[in-house]
């Protein structure tokens, strides 16, 4: 209120409507980016949940399928397909071959898109506007074998993400509201009397009334501003007045002195013109110039072409990049040079003959910074001449380039130096046996050695201690090695615990010995880890450069390899010199390794069966199953060819099939020969079968589908594999047992002898090897040791076979120590599947086996087990 009686009314554009649309607009855009937000993580957040079960259902369905896929059984793929159907969001899922052919496929009810073919489609996740898909390899050890697709709807994302954003528009509304009847009340207090005394201030500029008082009614704060405002329009008012009585004064003063400036200036305008051209171009030089010197890198200097180089100009930035003043280089004509390093300074000084008679030199040396530490830095000079082409001054610039120098030392130290050991790396060591081979070519009475050396028992470290010590191990070993051998000689890491050892410039052989004793005596000494003294050896491989017309690094690295295994099969902690009948050897087991692959494919293996025999009265009561080898040169026997599947991993198809088609087998002469229910087949285990973790799973599928019971089944492993994996076994015999699967304990006696595990595993049988039947007659130490096994085993409650029963004397032997079992060739030879059901047929229960009379000749069979091979079988 004003009190002259005016009233004046608020602008449209007021504070208070500021106030409202402001804080509208601001909790309006708040509430949006949340709901963006929040919306936009939901939706990601379910997204990424959707993508995680889509990818576990795709590894549940792989790891069940791979052996369908390997096995070309359908039927059990599409089971497994068909278990989607719980799973609501699931609506397509299909298997291809590695080919890109359709295996199996599974499709919800009322679904109307087709089954995509594979080659239009990539790996990984696609997110459609309905869907989401998975594609990705089927793999069984490292080898795709097919693809799996799958795809999920999105329906359930969809109406949750549309009942958030309902819910976040309810609050963005309630809060619009709020905010709305809040300011409503705010500005009925604060901002209407602040308009009046706004609008009053108008009245006040425009018409210059200062007599026009204002009067706020309100709080406290209102009315000492209108207190004060009408005491500043008495002050305005009263200066007012001063001012112009100032200003009429000042305007009379300044138009005498105009008069004045006016005629000096006219003066001034002519002298300084010409002074002013003359400046111009020397401003702008000197202008262009410093922005030149702040904006350089560079150091730049100018310096007398005389003996000692005295600058005469340097830079600021000298401060900024070495520690130094200008000044120190300007009043010390020695101070740059004392400055350099000592192994550089040579290089200098003959850069400087260089600079006076080419007139242009670069150079790179090491510079001390005023901390102590060196700097690398780039150094271009050049030479002014004067009109008579004589020396008149060198100018020149620095560049820090230290990042650049250790950026090089540290890719030279990647490119070729292990960054554990810091010994050089393979690719060193191949380009350092490279320059020994070509000297050699050079001179054939240059010669070099290779030692290929691996660490034995390193795993047992890591495994057992930790990487962390295997690495303190590593390092150790890499200075050890270091000192076993000679300066110029090189000792590399080519990763894992191998080295390799470079012996340059050698005279022979016994040259060679004494660094390998040295470096085997060095190893015998402990190594003291962190809280942990450790021992351990080296297995090492020695290639002699005559020993072949080597051409490449790799061909001499390659037999000091094979060198090093055959130390290694020798026990460990030796050493072995390579010969070329070692080469021959691992050609052979190469093509052995590419032969079990096509054989694999080509189904060339067949079982065949032994019987086995009770001692009591002659009954066949079962069969050892026989792996054997039908390639195009001949039957191959285990022992030839198991080692190299064991290595390869092959071992684990091979053995699968043998088990699927033993208890298949014996299931069908079962069924065809009824007076045989009682017979049990029995297979042998590798490691690796054993160790598999769907094990026990591949032995319930295996007597399902065969139909066989579980009694029937006898597994054989050695005392070695239960011993080096005793809690694993002491599980899976657990399981077996639950199964009513039996063990047994195969070649007991001839290795391992810990006989403590006999007491904690449920074994049912006992295998004396043939060893002991062959010694047990004319020795009567093994007989002794024969009858201490058997009554050991009987003590225990198990049975006891003896194979490899040849004579009636043998058979009559173990007889008498209540042997339970036998089988051997006294009985019969392992027959084929053909012989065996002859066998049977003329099986006559009071008769010996060995006394049936019957056509044993075996055909070399035919492979025509489609149903069963290798490569379809669906396990």
């Amino acid at each position: 209120m004003l009190n002259n009686s005016t009233s004046l009314q608020p602008r449209e554009n007021s504070i208070r409507h500021s106030l409202i649309r402001i804080n509208r607009l601001t909790v309006g855009i708040v509430l949006l980016i949340s709901l963006l937000a929040l919306t936009t993580y939901n939706f990601l957040s379910y997204k990424k949940t959707l993508e995680r079960n889509l990818a576990v259902q795709a590894r549940i369905i792989s790891t069940n399928s791979s052996a369908a896929i390997l096995f070309n059984n359908r039927e059990d793929a599409e089971e497994t397909l068909s278990s989607l159907g719980t799973v609501p969001d699931i609506v397509t899922a299909v298997l291809y071959t590695k080919n890109g052919n359709i295996f199996a496929a599974y499709q919800k009810e009322k679904t109307t898109d087709g089954i995509p073919s594979l080659f239009f489609q990539e790996q990984g996740y696609q997110f459609g506007r309905n869907y989401l898909s998975l594609i990705q390899p089927v793999v069984i050890d490292t080898e795709t074998i097919g693809t799996i697709y799958i795809k999920s709807g999105l329906k359930d994302l969809y109406f949750y993400l549309l009942a958030h954003l309902i819910l976040i528009v309810v609050v963005i509304v309630v809060s619009i509201l709020t905010a709305r009847e809040f300011l409503s009340r705010l500005q009925k207090t604060i901002t209407n009397p602040i308009n009046d005394l706004v609008e009053l201030m108008k009245t006040v500029s425009e018409g210059k009334n200062y007599s026009v008082n204002a009067l706020l009614h309100g709080p406290s704060e209102l009315q000492s501003l209108s207190h004060g405002f009408n005491e500043m329009l008495g002050q305005i008012q009263k200066r007012d007045m001063e001012l112009n009585a100032h200003r009429q004064n000042l305007e009379e003063m300044v138009y005498r002195r105009t008069n004045e400036l006016a005629q000096t200036n006219v003066q001034l305008r002519e002298e300084l013109t010409e002074r002013q051209k003359a400046e111009s171009a020397l401003i702008s030089t000197k202008a262009q110039l410093q922005h030149l010197l702040v904006l350089s890198p560079a150091v730049i200097y100018s310096c007398n072409p005389d003996d000692d180089f005295s600058f005469t100009f340097v830079s600021d930035n000298v401060k900024d990049q070495l520690g130094y003043e200008p000044e120190e280089f300007l009043e010390d004509p020695i101070f740059w040079r004392s400055n350099i390093h000592t192994e550089n300074l040579d290089l200098i000084l003959a850069g400087r003959n260089s600079l006076l008679n080419r007139g242009h030199h670069i150079h790179e040396y090491r510079f001390k910074h005023k901390d102590g530490t060196y700097l690398w830095v780039r150094d271009e000079m050049r030479l002014i001449t004067n009109d008579k082409g004589h020396p008149f001054e060198i100018v020149g610039y620095w560049i820090d380039i230290t990042e650049q120098k250790h950026a090089e030392e540290q890719i030279t130290q990647r490119a070729f130096y292990d960054q554990l050991t810091g010994l050089p790396n393979r690719s060193l060591f191949v380009d350092r046996l490279r320059v020994s081979l070509e000297s050699r070519k050079r001179n054939q009475d240059y010669l070099f050695a290779v030692l290929f050396i691996d660490v034995d028992r390193f795993k047992i470290v890591n495994d057992s201690l930790g990487h962390s010590f295997g690495d303190q191990l590593l390092v150790m070993i890499a200075q050890r090695l270091k000192k076993c051998v000679r300066t110029f000689d090189t000792v590399a890491r080519f990763g894992g615990d191998e080295f390799a050892v470079l012996l340059d410039n050698i005279k022979g052989v016994a040259e060679i010995i004494p660094i390998i004793e040295r470096i085997q005596n060095e190893m015998k000494l402990p190594c003291n880890l962190t809280r942990q003294e450790v021992f351990t050896s080296f297995s090492i491989g020695v290639a002699l450069s005559d020993m072949s017309p080597y051409t490449q690094p790799e061909e001499i690295l390659r037999d000091a390899d094979i060198a090093m295994y055959y130390a290694k099969a020798n026990g460990k902690a030796c050493y072995v010199l390579f010969d070329a009948s070692m080469h021959a050897q691992a050609v052979k087991v190469l093509q052995m390794e590419t032969d079990l692959r096509t054989a694999i494919e080509r189904h060339e293996f067949v079982l065949h069966y032994q019987p086995v025999v009770s001692m009591e009265d002659d009954r066949i009561i079962g069969f050892e199953a026989l792996l054997r080898w039908v390639s195009p040169n001949g039957i191959v026997y285990p022992d030839e060819f198991i080692s190299v599947a064991e290595e390869t991993g092959l071992i684990v198809p091979i053995g699968k099939w043998v088990l699927y088609e033993a208890c298949r087998q014996i299931s069908e002469w079962q069924e065809r020969f009824p007076q045989f229910q009682h017979l049990t087949i029995s297979v042998n285990l590798s490691t690796k079968e054993f160790l598999q973790p769907t094990f026990i799973q591949l032995i319930e599928n295996i007597l399902q589908r065969t139909g066989l019971e579980a009694r029937n089944l006898k597994l054989e492993l050695t005392e070695k594999m239960i011993i080096e994996n005793f809690e694993h076994a002491a599980t899976v015999f657990q399981q077996l047992r639950a199964l009513n699967v039996q063990v047994m304990i195969d070649d007991f006696g001839t290795g391992y002898s810990a006989l403590n595990y006999m007491l904690y595993l449920p074994i049912d049988s006992l295998k004396i090897d043939r060893f002991f039947v062959r010694k047990a007659g004319a020795n009567e130490n093994v007989k002794e040791i024969v009858k201490t096994i058997i009554t050991l085993a009987h003590a225990l409650k198990m049975d006891v076979i003896v194979e490899g029963i040849e004579t009636e004397e043998e058979m009559s032997l173990f007889k008498k120590m209540k042997s339970e079992y036998a089988q051997g060739f006294l009985f019969s030879k392992p027959l084929d599947n053909t012989s065996v059901e002859k066998l049977l047929e003329h099986y006559i229960p009071s008769v010996p086996v060995h006394n049936i009379s019957f056509d044993t000749k075996q055909p070399a069979p035919a492979i025509e087990m489609e149903n069963s091979s290798i490569k379809n079988l669906n396990l």
